[in-house]
């Protein structure tokens, strides 16, 4: 089980209702990608007439928690045991944020060895290239069993008899709650190591400068001119032949400059534009790879940015704008049938 729980819920917003979608294709495309634990888990999140549910929910992964395919921010397992019984997956326990940090920690130390990882690369090598929709089942099947055995002395000192499948639900519950980055990270290590494809929360960002944004908004005013000079000697070392490698790496000078200029809250207000604003256009031909991947990246930076109860603010933001837009068009209707 893989995750990325910090900006997925917002493009999932965006993918449903805003930018990028361009009708029912495009959430069928990822859906298709998925196993039938996503699929299910993904339906319940539409709802049945189509409207977001709110992921604080019971079942819908935290405040800012979806679980994706390996070629889609992270993945999640099949519901099938390692025996190869079909069973519903073990809910995960509740475990403090400390606990899970630590839990995370050694993991991490058993998956990072030089065996461990050729052994992932060994089994990824034998997964057939060309899955389609199973490919999330077929890589959990194949680098699953490695996990848990890998993984069988951490999962016994800390009570998981689900082995590493409940652990690594455990341990997202708690990240999710409390929207803690160092899980988040934790996690998109271990998807990285496990699946040996980047982690799709991490397309545009880096690390260097997370360490900035992870700080900024709570920070003086002297401290993020500090950031924004740090900030800018990281963009220059980034910079070959006038290049910026990765593109998108421009975006947290943008956010940093744009909070010093007009306030904490415009990473908020950046991102409630994205899903709501007046600039907002559909694609009538449906959103390409490329725009994908630029919107992926834009929204990883900015909600690097965030802090926990930013989150939250955002989505009601979005949900009262779309909500008077609503409103907006029933009354044009309204006035045109009169």
């Amino acid at each position: 089980m893989f995750f990325q729980f910090c900006s997925f819920i917002i493009l999932f917003t965006l993918l449903h209702e805003g930018t990028c979608q361009s009708g029912l294709g495009e959430i069928q495309e990822i859906m298709s990608k998925m196993g039938p634990a996503q699929r299910k888990q993904m339906e319940q999140m539409m709802g049945r007439n189509g409207e977001t549910l709110d992921p604080n929910e019971p079942g819908m992964g935290g405040p800012d928690g979806f679980l994706g395919g390996p070629d889609e921010p992270g993945f999640q397992p099949p519901p099938q045991r390692l025996g190869g019984e079909e069973t519903p997956p073990r809910p995960p326990r509740q475990i403090a944020v400390k606990r899970a940090r630590a839990v995370l920690t050694e993991v991490l130390a058993l998956l990072t060895t030089k065996t461990a990882r050729a052994e992932f690369e060994s089994v990824r090598n034998h997964i057939p290239a060309d899955m389609g929709p199973d490919s999330s089942q077929a890589m959990w099947q194949a680098v699953g069993p490695v996990a848990h055995r890998l993984t069988t002395a951490v999962m016994d000192k800390y009570e998981f008899t689900g082995g590493f499948d409940e652990a690594l639900r455990s341990i997202e519950a708690a990240g999710s709650r409390q929207l803690d980055k160092t899980i988040s990270d934790g996690l998109e290590d271990v998807n990285e190591i496990v699946t040996g494809q980047p982690a799709q929360g991490r397309i545009g960002r880096v690390a260097a400068l997370d360490e900035l944004a992870d700080a900024f908004l709570s920070s003086s005013h002297v401290e993020r001119l500090h950031a924004i000079a740090e900030a800018e000697k990281i963009l220059d070392a980034h910079t070959v032949e006038g290049k910026l490698n990765p593109p998108a790496a421009k975006e947290y000078l943008q956010a940093m400059r744009g909070v010093v200029d007009k306030g904490v809250t415009y990473v908020q207000d950046i991102i409630v534009d994205l899903a709501v604003g007046p600039g907002f256009k559909k694609p009538s031909g449906g959103i390409s790879p490329e725009e994908r991947e630029r919107l992926s990246s834009q929204i990883n930076i900015l909600t690097r940015f965030l802090r926990s109860k930013d989150h939250k603010i955002i989505r009601q933001r979005i949900e009262a704008v779309r909500e008077a837009q609503k409103a907006a068009r029933a009354g044009a209707t309204t006035r045109e049938e009169l």
